[in-house]
């Protein structure tokens, strides 16, 4: 009989000797698909509808929070039920897949760049300035001149380090 920890099996049996994946790989597969098989509480393929999957979606959205870093977690445990259920259609032990109607997007959290406090600004600008007026060269002097210019210029833009980088003359 194909109970779900057995076509679980000849899956990951798949993923390895066809799509060639990795030890550590098959490892989360198998840890996220027996957790999925966990929440179902239920071992037969065909017994499992479109609201048991959208309830072990909802499940994942409730235990990763979009804030937490544990987002790329709860997407890769999804991707992998989602690429598991391609097999499935793909060798015949379901008709249709269901994920096709099944949204499943996560929201991402918003992170904002970090920015530099004032006081650290001025106190690397002071720094740079001190010494370009110690410079006992020359060729010491035109690189510390440099320095300056390029801090002033970040500093004062905001223009991206890529972006400094590509100005040209």
């Amino acid at each position: 009989m194909n109970t779900l920890l057995n076509i679980t099996e000849k899956y990951i049996e798949y993923c390895e000797t066809q799509k060639c994946l990795n030890s550590k790989t098959l490892k989360a597969y198998c840890t996220d698909l027996n957790q999925f098989i966990d929440f179902l509480n239920n071992p037969y393929i065909h017994a499992i509808s479109i609201s048991d999957i959208e309830n072990y979606i909802g499940y994942l959205h409730r235990s990763f929070k979009p804030k937490s870093s544990y987002t790329k977690t709860a997407k890769r445990k999804l991707a992998t039920v989602k690429s598991f259920y391609t097999f499935l259609e793909y060798k015949d032990y379901i008709e249709k897949n269901p994920f096709g109607k099944i949204k499943t997007s996560f929201r991402e959290p918003l992170i904002l760049p970090k920015t530099i406090p004032l006081y650290v600004v001025e106190k690397l600008l002071a720094s740079i300035y001190k010494e370009h007026s110690a410079a006992h060269t020359g060729y010491r002097k035109k690189r510390t001149l440099l320095d300056i210019a390029i801090c002033e210029t970040l500093f004062s833009t905001g223009v991206r380090i890529s972006e400094l980088c590509n100005l040209r003359n």
